[in-house]
Order: C-alpha cells, then sequence, then structure tokens
C-alpha cells in the first residue's frame, strides 16, 4: 500500500449539503445510508479538493457509540485514508467522553483490528446501540459485531 501525502486530503465534518454525495459515496462502496441523516452532524469527510473521497460516522449512545458508514471511495482505496478516517472517529469519540465503540461488518474486521477492535458476540452490545437502524437491517444479521474499548483520559476539574 503506498500512502499519498494527506496534506491533499482535509477531513471536515459533514453539512446538510453533502447529503447527496455521502449517499453516492455510500452506494459506491455498497454501503446503507439508512438512519445516517440523524447522525450528520458526527459524520466526518474527506475531500480531495471539491471531491468526497471518504466518510465515516458515528452515532451515539449513553456511554457507547457505534461507528458506521465508513468507506473510502474506489478509485482511493489503499491510499491510507480510510486509516485516517478511523482515526478521526476515535478522536471524536473520546471528545464525547466515549470509551466502548461497536461496529458491523461483513468484509474489513482485518482492517478495523488494526485499532484493537476485537469481534464480540451480539449479546454484549447494549440494548440502545442494538435499536440503531444498522443493527435493525438485515445483513446485520450475518455482520461480525465488533469493539473497541478506547482509554479513558482523565481531565483536570475546571
Amino acid at each position: 500500500m503506498s500512502l499519498e501525502p494527506m496534506n491533499e486530503v482535509s477531513i471536515e465534518p459533514a453539512r446538510d449539503s453533502d447529503r447527496s454525495e455521502i449517499r453516492n459515496l455510500l452506494t459506491a462502496a455498497g454501503l446503507e445510508d439508512a438512519g445516517l441523516d440523524d447522525h450528520l452532524a458526527t459524520t466526518l469527510l474527506a475531500w480531495r479538493g471539491p471531491r468526497l473521497v471518504g466518510c465515516a460516522a458515528l452515532e451515539l449512545y449513553d456511554g457507547s457509540a457505534l461507528m458506521r458508514s465508513v468507506a473510502v471511495h474506489p478509485a482511493d482505496q489503499g491510499k491510507g485514508l480510510g486509516l485516517c478516517l478511523v482515526d478521526a472517529m476515535l478522536d471524536l469519540a473520546r471528545q464525547y467522553d466515549i470509551n466502548q465503540v461497536y461496529l458491523l461488518t461483513d468484509t474489513a474486521n482485518g482492517f478495523f483490528r488494526k485499532f484493537g477492535f476485537d469481534a464480540i458476540d451480539l449479546s454484549h452490545v447494549p440494548a440502545d446501540v442494538k435499536q440503531s437502524s444498522e443493527f435493525s437491517m438485515a445483513c446485520a444479521q450475518s455482520a461480525l459485531v465488533m469493539k473497541v474499548t478506547l482509554p479513558v483520559e482523565h481531565r483536570p476539574e475546571g
């Protein structure tokens, strides 16, 4: 894998006006967009100039989160964008004091293991996370459930 300079790519929060481009990217990556509109505020986008090349979203729950819609445009895969997006998502989770992040994957378990995600049984997923649109889709029945525990950062009292 050859990494391209990330200074050519900017990672920014999604805006309402980005919805159709996000849908197009998710379709190109073979991912669903159901429920994503409800989590646009915690969606990050990777732009190479004016072109959307990647996205990732976080659904926030009580003390935990579901990472979803991690996608890199097929023409831009293998260049380190996915790594940068997942790092940014985990940083975002820390900003919200989330220490348990879950995800569903059919094909990328090896990729997510690089970040400390491990396969878990569905019974270990909190009920509120299981109520998400991602978990209610038919493909969720066959997907691998993964979880990472983020270190708790101790912030000074203000």
